[in-house]
């Protein structure tokens, strides 16, 4: 609008429509004899965002402010391969409205400044209809997982940018109050529902040069994670084959982490390096207790807080130009502990390697192909799971991408077109993390091919 004034739209929409899960598909286990395979599917999910922002020069600062609503809905359908029609017609809805704020300023000549606050209200209200009366299965009744639910976050915050000698220092602290509550937790408990919870988290973190193009970093900090609207109030089966219970008197978990890491720029070899260990307080997550749902049959899944897990591991990744060409290769390892049942965390990703080579340009053809190696997961809960856990094998994959990038083209300051082909090898698998009944999870996809343009201005 003017060199002090800046005004932002940001509009989103995307949809899908007739999404199946394979993975969801079984018989027994809570599904009537009657109906065959059941199947979850998704006629139709869509996600629409509309935000207005602005950023303001004022005094020797500057403040960037927006508001915004995120609307997300879904049909959840479960199909019956004996009737040939869905037998549980779920359409829910989550709308959040949002406004946040902050303002950036320098203190003197080594201090920059930010304060800020945002605030936050999502409303989720499904509603889901059942056929449960045999051998018809046709009787449509009422089954909410949940009714009303809301919940609400107010949030302050602070950070200081300042330097001591050669070392950058980054210091933030934040406030955040954070409220649920529902009409009604499945279809009966309207009472016990409602939970606040304060929570103050803080970082610290440390840049040092060694020399013009390595550095060395540390970043200590505290962060909390509320529970979500699911993790509260829902009580419902899902499609991986449990029936989840909520639990509306969650405490929010409380994580501390410390991190320390090695980063190289340069023209040559560039390379990042990290090591970290994570403490979670009243981690987040569902026990399978080994009973079954009176009425369906479904396995429990119950929502608990853990007492204590740890999450420790290595990370990093290095580029390094070869004649016209820049190979590059990265890998992770982590480890994770459930210390309140003295076992292996549940879900936790296998260590992997990737190895690529390409050639950049900034204009004309590019290509890179990838190499990515999974190592099997054979550290698996078994209390926490009730031996539900199982180990996943190793897999490789590898994958190709190539373009050709315009430069200015128009109106457009920049315009590319890119193929990217995945999974060349069509290789069956899945990520151990792949939710799902186990033994049965959902692969990850085939041979695919991607098609996109791109442009900037």
């Amino acid at each position: 609008m003017t060199e002090d004034l800046t005004l932002r739209v940001n509009l989103q929409r995307h949809e899908d429509e007739d999404v199946w899960y394979p993975g969801s598909a079984r018989r027994g286990a809570g599904i009537p004899a009657p109906l065959g395979t059941a199947t979850i599917h998704s006629p139709e999910q869509r996600r629409e965002l509309y935000e207005l922002g602005v950023d303001a020069r004022l005094g020797e600062g500057t403040l960037a402010a927006e508001v915004y609503r995120q609307e997300v809905f879904r049909q959840i359908r479960a199909f019956s391969s004996a009737k040939q029609r869905d037998y549980v017609r779920n359409d829910v809805s989550f709308v959040t409205d949002g406004a946040k704020a902050k303002y950036l300023f320098p203190v003197g000549d080594d201090h920059l400044l930010t304060v800020g606050a945002d605030l936050w209200r999502m409303r989720g209200d499904p509603e889901r209809y059942i056929d449960n009366n045999p051998p018809a299965f046709d009787n449509n009744m009422r089954n909410d997982p949940f009714n009303k639910g809301v919940i609400e976050s107010a949030g302050v915050f602070l950070q200081d940018e300042f330097s001591v000698g050669q070392t950058r220092f980054i210091a933030g602290a934040r406030f955040d109050r954070v409220t649920g509550d529902a009409a009604r937790k499945g279809m009966t408990q309207t009472t016990g529902l409602e939970k606040s919870d304060n929570n103050l988290s803080w970082s610290l973190g440390a840049i040092q040069p060694l020399n013009e193009n390595l550095s060395a970093y540390a970043n200590l900090g505290r962060a909390y994670r509320a529970p979500d609207m699911r993790e509260r109030f829902e009580d419902s089966a899902r499609g991986d084959g449990y029936y989840h219970v909520g639990n509306p008197q969650l405490d929010p978990e409380v994580s501390t982490s410390f991190e320390l890491g090695l980063r190289q720029a340069g023209a040559g070899l560039q390379y990042q390096l990290a090591a970290f260990y994570t403490r979670i307080d009243d981690y987040i997550a569902g026990r399978v207790t080994g009973a079954n749902h009176p009425q369906n049959g479904l396995p429990f899944k119950l929502t608990e807080n853990l007492d204590k897990v740890t999450i420790y591991g290595l990370e990093g990744s290095a580029s390094l130009p070869v004649g016209a060409f820049v190979a590059d290769a990265g890998f992770t390892w982590l480890r994770g502990k459930n210390h309140q049942d003295d076992e292996p965390l549940f879900q936790m990703p296998a260590p992997e390697l990737t190895l690529g080579i390409g050639q950049p340009a900034e204009r004309g053809f590019w290509w890179r192909a990838q190499l990515r190696a999974v190592a099997e997961q054979d550290r698996i809960a078994t209390r926490f799971t009730n031996g539900t856990e199982n180990a996943t094998a190793g897999f490789v994959t590898a994958d190709a991408e190539f373009g050709w990038r315009f430069g200015k083209v128009g109106a457009f300051e920049s315009a590319g077109l890119a193929v990217q082909l995945s999974n060349l090898a069509d290789k069956r698998y899945h990520e151990h993390q792949t939710e799902g009944v186990s033994g049965n999870e959902l692969a990850a996809p085939g041979r695919g091919i991607a098609l996109s343009l791109n442009g900037s201005f």
